[in-house]
């Protein structure tokens, strides 16, 4: 059973240096960097915490409507209203402290930008 840490130092140290480069680039106003980063040390190991982690703190902070859009519906993308997803989205950033409440027209609106 996986723990979900690196099995070898080797690959903890992989993982601790890109941490280190993924918060530099944020620091450095890079986001996106940061955020390519992680999913690089994610591709390589798909269970370590640190990395999961760190991708849900940049992820947070970009907002609900984008974190709407990064969620892959899967099999249930082809259900209409699917839009649906920014509210609950919404309610998580609430529920977690990491949001404001938002107005029925603020839902509305971004569901209506996700829908297209």
């Amino acid at each position: 059973m996986s723990t979900g840490f690196p099995s070898d130092s080797a690959a903890a140290r992989r993982i601790a240096a890109g941490l280190q480069i993924a918060e530099q680039a944020r620091r450095a106003g890079r986001p996106s960097e940061a955020e390519r980063v992680c999913r690089a040390l994610l591709k390589e190991q798909p269970d370590a915490p640190a990395a999961l982690n760190y991708l849900a703190l940049l992820l947070r902070d970009r907002g609900e409507l984008d974190a709407a859009r990064d969620i892959d519906l899967g099999p249930y993308a082809g259900w209409s209203e699917g839009e649906r997803v920014v509210a609950n989205v919404h309610a998580l950033y609430r529920d977690f402290g990491d949001g404001s409440p938002s107005d029925a027209l603020t839902l509305m609106g971004e569901m209506a930008a996700l829908a297209g």
